[in-house]
């Protein structure tokens, strides 16, 4: 659920409004007739009995108003708003977003005070809808929902397995702090085998010189050599590790060892999901054209856009990732131009490592990043002007069912520049 453009036009002056502000377990919601006129806030629960009370109550109201035209709003609340969102939709109820910063700002304007409560959210929903300053509702269905709870699940799983990475890299530190001196990847096959079978520096020294080279070579597939095993091992011969409560710590590295492994094969199951589900739509390929653009990048940008099912262009797509350009003028200054971030942050993301997969030496989009460097923006900014012309590159592909030409491109900005 998520904005795509904003609708700058106002509603139908005959149309009713049912304004929603949602709540974890209780939504509180009013009804605006077409003349102006609001009913009493009330409440609804977060369940299927609440949602058909809401729904009886707005079937009645435009029976009172005398109207057979209806808008529901809500302002964009993440999670929570999507159950009822779906429910709205197969009721075939039209439905529109209101950004939470612009409710916030509108609040102190309605009655002039900073009060806050879930009975004036709907009344600052309806008059942000009156107004028009509303966004439209993102509905992913079949494989877009898939991909995009798959690839929101796969960031949930890096981000537990980093946090897991680095408290294993602090206990590691107290136990034998000089094991990373010479093994840098904490997260590598070599470490995690040796910190699961041997985490303290006399485990090492017990283990023994040629030992110790046979698995470090066996498990780095040759990375490791008696170099390096020698140096592991008199470091461990001699550790300043703690000595104290050392039988505590080793537990926890095991526990931790453990989560890592656990994460790592949930990551793995989730991204061979990914894959079968591309596999299932045709058009995955014309983006998977693009050279340093993967799977999960492809699986990411389709499920935040809903398989570009409803984008009808390139700017409602650059606005949904937030990256739509917007400057502060006023006078004889002239502000610069920033992206708004207004958007959906993951696709953003995905977006950002996709720009940075295809400037590189080889990269496609390699002499595009120079030019702009070369016309003088800062690097990080002539990155963020690949990522929006990336988006704008996918959106014509999947438009008109085209593979990725790099020649065809060139013999384009040759034109251009002409």
């Amino acid at each position: 659920m998520n904005k795509i453009m904003r609708n700058n036009k106002r509603i139908n002056s005959g149309q009713m409004i049912a304004a929603i502000d949602i709540g974890g377990t209780k939504n509180w919601a009013i009804f605006r007739s077409p003349k102006g006129h609001d009913c009493k806030a009330f409440s609804f629960d977060q369940t299927r009995e609440g949602y058909d009370e809401f729904y009886k109550k707005l079937l009645a109201n435009k029976a009172i108003y005398n109207t057979s035209s209806v808008i529901v709003g809500l302002e964009s609340t993440g999670i929570y708003g999507e159950p009822f969102i779906h429910y709205l939709e197969e009721k075939n109820i039209p439905q529109v977003l209101v950004n939470p910063v612009h409710s916030k700002r509108i609040k102190e304007i309605r009655d002039n005070s900073p009060h806050k409560s879930d009975k004036k959210d709907p009344w600052v929903i309806a008059d942000l809808i009156q107004l028009g300053c509303t966004l439209s509702v993102l509905i992913p269905k079949g494989t877009a929902a898939e991909l995009r709870h798959l690839v929101h699940a796969r960031e949930r799983i890096i981000s537990s397995l980093n946090v897991f990475l680095n408290q294993l890299q602090q206990q590691v530190w107290r136990v034998f702090p000089e094991f990373s001196l010479v093994i840098k990847s904490i997260d590598g096959k070599t470490a995690l085998y040796l910190l699961k079978n041997y985490p303290r520096p006399e485990d090492i020294v017990k283990l023994g010189i040629g030992e110790l080279e046979k698995l470090m070579r066996t498990q780095s597939r040759g990375q490791f050599n008696y170099e390096k095993a020698k140096e592991l091992y008199d470091y461990a011969k001699d550790s300043v590790g703690l000595k104290e409560g050392i039988s505590a710590l080793i537990m926890e590295i095991h526990a931790l060892i453990t989560n890592i492994e656990q994460q790592n094969k949930h990551l793995d199951n989730f991204e061979k999901e990914i894959d079968s589900i591309l596999n299932k739509i045709p058009y995955s390929k014309l983006i998977l054209s693009i050279k340093g653009i993967g799977s999960i990048i492809t699986a990411g940008i389709l499920g935040e856009l809903a398989n570009f099912e409803t984008i009808d262009s390139a700017e409602a797509a650059l606005k949904l990732a937030g990256l739509n350009l917007f400057e502060i003028s006023s006078g004889k200054h002239q502000g610069q131009k920033r992206i708004s971030k207004r958007g959906r942050s993951l696709l953003r993301k995905l977006l950002y490592f996709a720009a940075l997969n295809v400037i590189k030496h080889d990269g496609v989009f390699r002499e595009t990043y120079q030019r702009y460097v070369d016309k003088g923006k800062l690097k990080n900014k002539a990155l963020i002007a690949v990522a929006r012309k990336l988006l704008r590159v996918i959106f014509a592909l999947v438009r008109d069912g085209k593979m990725y030409d790099i020649k065809y491109c060139k013999e384009q900005q040759i034109q251009k520049a002409a």
